[in-house]
C-alpha cells in the first residue's frame, strides 16, 4: 500500500511515494514551487546570462557560465547539455553546428541580422 513503510509498519512515505503523491501542484498560485523547479532556475539563469550577452555566446562559454547545465537532474532526459539547451526554445536558440554552435537569446535569434 502506498504510504506504508513495509519494513517498520509505520506510515512514512517512501521517496517514490512522496514524489508521486505529495508533489505540490504547479500553477499561478504556487510560485514558490515554480521558483524551486530546476528547469525554472535554469531558465532564469540563462535569461540573466543572455541579458548580459545579447549577441550570444559560444556553447563552451555558456557551459562555463551556467553550472546548472551540469545538473544531473536537468540532464537526466538529455544526452548532452546542448540538447537540453535546444529544448529551451522560449529562452535560447542554438545557431551553427559543431564547435561553432552559438547560444543566442530566443528573441534575438528570431530577429533578422543586418
Amino acid at each position: 500500500m502506498p504510504g506504508m513503510d513495509h519494513h517498520s509498519g509505520s506510515k512514512h512515505l517512501s521517496y517514490k511515494d512522496a514524489l508521486q503523491w505529495q508533489m505540490p501542484a504547479s500553477g499561478p498560485g504556487n510560485s514558490a514551487a515554480a521558483q524551486n523547479d530546476p528547469v525554472n532556475k535554469l531558465k532564469a539563469s540563462l535569461r540573466n546570462i543572455m541579458h548580459r550577452h545579447p549577441e550570444g555566446m559560444s556553447l563552451a562559454q555558456i557551459r562555463r557560465s551556467c553550472p546548472l547545465l551540469r545538473d544531473p537532474v536537468l540532464l537526466k532526459d538529455f544526452a548532452s547539455s546542448k540538447l537540453l539547451l535546444a529544448s529551451l526554445t522560449d529562452v535560447v536558440q542554438l545557431q551553427g553546428i559543431g564547435i561553432q554552435t552559438r547560444v543566442c537569446p530566443a528573441a534575438a535569434a528570431a530577429a533578422p541580422r543586418t
